[in-house]
């Protein structure tokens, strides 16, 4: 495929995979791991408080299916792990981890991005 050619969106998640694999770059192998939206929108509720999936679900307006499969890949990727509930019930808390908690100064630049470029940008049309 040459540049410019259409391509179906599964030739280009393929493209991408592919490439991705073979890629050492830091940045393609993130996004691969945590790049998704609602990942990354998870892991901004879990750094502002967010512990139970009803906390999860309520923030976010998300599917249940879409959310437990993402906290379980966030689980398995120890960006989370899951603890009994600190008030003492049967309940059970997702946690950042260390690694989790090391995301707070990428989600804030992501956040000051979106600032300074995306409301700044959508502000000035209306």
């Amino acid at each position: 495929m040459r540049f410019g050619d259409r391509a179906t969106r599964e030739e280009v998640g393929l493209v991408y995979r592919s490439q991705t694999a073979q890629t050492m770059c830091p940045i393609a192998l993130s996004l691969d791991e945590i790049g998704d939206r609602w990942s990354l929108l998870i892991v901004r509720d879990a750094l502002g408080g967010a512990r139970r999936f009803g906390e999860f679900r309520s923030n976010l307006g998300v599917g249940r299916n879409v959310l437990s499969s993402r906290l379980s890949k966030l689980v398995s990727l120890d960006v989370l792990r899951m603890q009994p509930a600190s008030d003492g019930s049967v309940y059970r808390e997702y946690v950042l981890t260390e690694k989790g908690e090391s995301l707070r100064t990428v989600m804030f630049a992501l956040q000051r991005w979106g600032e300074d470029f995306i409301l700044t940008s959508a502000a000035s049309r209306r």
